[in-house]
């Protein structure tokens, strides 16, 4: 994960991330390779305990290849 943009609030704050992510699964199919990028805000709440993760929506979506290739409709 890379921090693109943070604004941080005394209760809230809000990261832009960018993911980018790889892994294996199975299905009825056989075993099979998921890469996937996106951008994410993330929002983190104080808490009495800490920061935790409030809410993670989806901005962007960069990529997403399934077995070297992208998914079909």
């Amino acid at each position: 994960m890379i921090i693109k943009d943070l604004e941080v609030g005394p209760e809230q704050t809000v990261a832009t991330v960018e993911q980018r992510s790889s892994r294996t699964f199975k299905d009825g199919s056989g075993q099979h390779r998921l890469d996937v990028g996106a951008v994410q805000l993330e929002t983190w709440q104080r808490s009495p305990e800490g920061w935790k993760l409030k809410a993670v929506q989806e901005k962007e979506l960069l990529y997403l290849v399934r077995d070297g290739k992208p998914p079909t409709s």
